[in-house]
Parts: C-alpha cells; sequence; structure tokens
C-alpha cells in the first residue's frame, strides 16, 4: 500500500530469521505478490547487510556455519551478483569472543544448580521446547529468587537477547524438527544468536542425534566450536560492559570513503555498548 501510494519503498527484511513455516520467504514475497498491481524487479533494490554487531564472533560464526546448510538461502545469495565470494565470507563479525558450551541438564534438578549459580548482575534467558516446561523452570526460578532470568519458550525468543542464553531440551528440539528443512537451520540461526556472551545447549540424547546425518553434522559443529571456545573466561565485575570486545574493523581499511563508513559503525557499537 505504502509503495503504491508514494511510488518508493525501502524495506528491511532478514530473511536468515524466518523462524516460522508461515513466515514469508523472501521479499519478493511482497514485490511479486499476485495482489501487487505491477511485478517490480529486484535487481538493484536489494542490499545484504553484512556487518554483524550484536553477536559475538565464535557464537555468529557458529550460528552462520549451520545457516549455510539452508539451500534457499545459498542459491538467494548465489543470485546476489553484487555478492565477492559467498555469504559466510562476505560477513563481518565486529565482535570477538563468545562461549558456547555443550551440557545434559534436560533433568529439572541438574538445571536447578545451574539457575543457582546464575550471575545476578548479568541477564539470563532460559528457553524451553514446550509450554509444561516453561511452567515447570519458571517455579524453580521463583523458588531460588532469581530476579534477572527470563524462562521463554523457544517459539517466543525472536526479537530478544541477553548475555547468556540456556536452552534446556536443545537435543530434543534438534531430533523433533530436523524434517523442516524450510526453516531448521534458521531456526538454530535464530536460537544461537540471541547471546550476547555466551550460551549454553542441553543436550541428552547425543547417540540418537548421532544416528541421523542431519543432526550429526549439526552437533559436531557445536562441539568444533565449543572446543574452540572452551578457554575463553565469561566473568565480567560490571553488568555495563559486554564479555565481547570490539575487533579491530579499521586495519581492513583502504579508501577513504571506507573510514567514514567505518567510523560511523564504530561511533554505532560503541553508544549501542553504553545503552546496556
Amino acid at each position: 500500500m505504502i509503495h503504491e501510494e508514494i511510488n518508493d519503498t525501502i524495506l528491511f527484511i532478514d530473511e536468515a530469521q524466518r523462524f516460522y513455516p508461515y513466515t514469508m520467504k523472501s521479499i519478493a514475497d511482497v514485490f511479486h505478490h499476485p495482489k501487487f498491481k505491477e511485478k517490480k524487479s529486484m535487481r538493484g533494490r536489494v542490499k545484504n547487510l553484512k556487518n554483524v554487531y550484536r553477536t559475538p564472533s565464535n557464537i555468529a560464526k557458529c550460528a552462520f556455519e549451520i545457516l549455510s546448510f539452508d539451500k534457499s538461502i545459498n542459491d538467494y545469495y548465489k543470485k546476489s551478483f553484487y555478492l565477492k565470494d559467498n555469504f559466510l565470507n562476505d560477513i563481518n563479525f565486529v565482535l570477538e569472543d563468545g562461549k558456547i558450551e555443550i551440557e545434559d541438564f534436560d533433568d529439572f534438578e541438574k538445571l536447578k544448580e545451574i539457575i543457582k549459580n546464575l550471575d545476578d548482575d548479568e541477564e539470563n534467558i532460559i528457553l524451553t521446547y514446550t509450554k509444561k516446561s516453561r511452567e515447570a523452570i519458571t517455579k524453580i526460578v521463583d523458588n531460588l529468587n532469581k530476579k534477572n532470568v527470563k524462562v521463554m519458550t523457544m517459539a517466543s525468543v525472536k526479537g530478544l537477547e541477553a548475555q547468556n542464553i540456556i536452552i534446556h531440551n536443545f537435543g530434543k528440539f534438534l531430533a523433533n524438527n530436523s524434517k523442516q528443512k524450510d526453516v531448521f537451520y534458521r531456526q538454530i540461526y535464530v536460537l544461537l544468536t540471541r547471546a550476547q556472551e555466551k550460551i549454553t545447549l542441553s543436550i541428552s540424547n547425543e547417540a540418537e542425534l548421532l544416528a541421523n546425518p542431519e543432526t550429526e553434522k549439526i552437533l559436531n559443529i557445536l562441539k568444533e566450536y565449543q572446543e574452540k571456545t572452551k578457554d575463553i573466561t565469561t566473568n565480567t565485575n560490571s553488568q555495563n560492559i559486554r564479555l565481547a570486545k570490539i575487533k579491530p574493523i579499521l586495519k581492513e581499511v583502504k579508501e577513504g570513503a571506507e573510514l567514514i563508513v567505518t567510523g560511523a559503525e564504530l561511533f554505532g557499537v560503541i553508544a549501542g555498548l553504553f545503552t546496556l
């Protein structure tokens, strides 16, 4: 309606965050819709935003590597004539660090111990697979008087973030959703990239996941990045300071115009840190 009224529109869409099967698949769904008066060409109208500001590099790289299994994402980027290589190599990670841990705490007693040890000065979100589990975990959090802990289902996490993300029943989620190829990898991408500092995943059914080629490759990537991040310290003294450090992005700047853009981007990152 806006486009037809003013004959021009700027739309922003993150196709990688298509979390639900019924979500529109791409921006072309708007401009190629049969009810649209005139089919618009997307050539020259699409711009990929390639700098990742919110998610630390280790977590973001893990999430993007899993996302790369999505064939439709790859096809989309192959058609984007202005990209240098592929979407994995073209992404700039502005923040460093980010810790990934895999444990088995599907059992509520084990989860209770993890909740007890959460830092009260940090933001924590616990995600779980079902509403029933969410209700049970919420009672544990309330009984422990943990004020800075939110409990949510995985399906309701879009748009949120926290320093620490804890995903209960993550192995169960992988096993039950691996056949939904159109959104499966994107769902994992969204879940992982909610973390600003650390993500902890509960997997109690490793044997089941390793028996399925689809979930085996995901588990192997998660373990690879867990190994890479095992020596990272996540203990911070202030809730206003992020674990993730700003990456020295200026060293790659070669032209004056790029320097101006990068300076603005760096200012934006620093300003964002002070809002926490």
